[in-house]
C-alpha cells in the first residue's frame, strides 16, 4: 500500500476506534493506579510492553511477553487490548509504524528509537553466546 494511503487508511481506522481506545486507557490508568505506591518497580514494565508491541505488530515473535505484561501488577488483559489494540491493528493493517516500533534496527537513532535498539542489542548478544553459556 502507497504511504499516503496507508496513512490515510490509518487515521480512518483510529478515528473510527477511537472511543474503544479512550474506554481502554481510562481502564488501564485506573487499574494501574492499584500498584503505584506499592513496592513495585516500575523500569520492569518499559521493556516487558516493548517486547509486547514488537510481537504484536509481528515484527519479533516472542511468545513470553504475550504472557508477562499480562502478569504484571496492575496491568488487566482486558483493559490492555482495548487501550493499546485498535493503534497496533491499524498499524498492522497498513503497515504503517513509528521508529519507535521498528525492528531489527541497526540505524542511529535518538531515545525514540530506543525499544528497538535494546531488543537488538540484547537478541544479539545472547544469540552470539548461546553455545557457551548454559543459563541466563
Amino acid at each position: 500500500m502507497p504511504k499516503p494511503l496507508a496513512l490515510l487508511v490509518f487515521l480512518l481506522l483510529e478515528t473510527f476506534l477511537l472511543p474503544i481506545t479512550i474506554v481502554g486507557q481510562i481502564l488501564f490508568y485506573v487499574t494501574f493506579l492499584g500498584v503505584l505506591g506499592k513496592k513495585v518497580n516500575l523500569s520492569t514494565y518499559d521493556p516487558a510492553f516493548a517486547r509486547w508491541i514488537l510481537d504484536r505488530l509481528g515484527k519479533r515473535k516472542d511468545a513470553a511477553a504475550r504472557e508477562i505484561v499480562y502478569a504484571l501488577p496492575g496491568v488487566s488483559r482486558v483493559a490492555t487490548d482495548l487501550a493499546f489494540g485498535p493503534a497496533l491493528w491499524a498499524m498492522r493493517t497498513t503497515g504503517l509504524t513509528i521508529n519507535m516500533y521498528d525492528y531489527p534496527t541497526y540505524h542511529s537513532s535518538g531515545i525514540i528509537g530506543a525499544f528497538g535498539h535494546r531488543t537488538r542489542f540484547f537478541d544479539d548478544a545472547l544469540l552470539s553466546c548461546r553455545d557457551r553459556v548454559k543459563q541466563v
